[in-house]
């Protein structure tokens, strides 16, 4: 094999990897774009009854329009947070505690319905990571983390300051509980595709079997913060 078809089989992975991942977060996409608009409707039923009545109570339509301008204005950065992780700017950055808690959160519901118990160990790093490299590789490498626990239900991620990277460490062990197999999911996320998320976007990834992942994500200086 050559090594212009080497490029195109990894670039394959990357792709195959991606779209497994986005297919996976389907219902954390799925609530971000639709969490606002239940509560949206009911406000605008309220104005609805508020402007059919005899007599007008402004400060209660001005409270009304205010309500609606709130959720719509939510609504829209929901929908751009969904957008912003399936045509991903490169170039942006986030703090490492940003990018940590927006990984677990993306998780945590569903996998606690799995049986699993997330704890988070670290301190609120500031430092800048790229945003697409934590998003890609942490969740993906917590689906692996998940998708081959074999029951052990407790997850402890932990982030620790390096010279010039930030290492994210996941550890899984028995708990108190048993975790479950996942059922429904489009397929499952294997090392295979945390290790071409992780050679795409230059990270250092080392595991001891299913049990412990570590990465090494290099600090960003030099491009825009999210």
């Amino acid at each position: 094999m050559n090594a212009h078809t080497s490029r195109l089989v990894d670039a394959a992975k990357v792709e195959s990897a991606r779209y497994a991942l986005i297919r996976r977060l389907g219902f954390v996409f799925r609530h971000h774009l639709v969490v606002n608009l239940q509560p949206l409707n009911m406000v605008c039923q309220v104005l609805h009854h508020r402007l059919g009545a005899e007599t007008l109570e402004v400060l209660a339509l001005h409270d009304s329009v205010a309500q609606i301008t709130r959720l719509v204005r939510t609504s829209i950065d929901s929908c751009s947070d969904v957008v912003s992780w399936i045509t991903a700017d490169p170039q942006l950055t986030t703090a490492v505690s940003v990018g940590v808690g927006e990984c677990l959160d993306n998780v945590r519901s569903s996998f606690s319905f799995r049986g699993f118990a997330i704890h988070c160990e670290e301190s609120r790093l500031g430092t800048q990571v790229r945003q697409v490299a934590i998003r890609e590789v942490l969740t993906a490498a917590l689906f692996a983390v998940a998708d081959h626990a074999n029951g052990l239900d407790e997850m402890i991620v932990t982030t620790t300051p390096m010279a010039d990277a930030i290492e994210i460490v996941i550890q899984l062990r028995r708990g108190v509980n048993t975790s479950s197999a996942e059922q429904d999911a489009y397929r499952l996320i294997g090392w295979d595709d945390v290790q071409a998320l992780a050679d795409f976007h230059s990270l250092q990834l080392s595991r001891h079997g299913d049990e412990l992942v570590k990465m090494r994500m290099p600090h960003s200086f030099d491009a825009p913060q999210q």
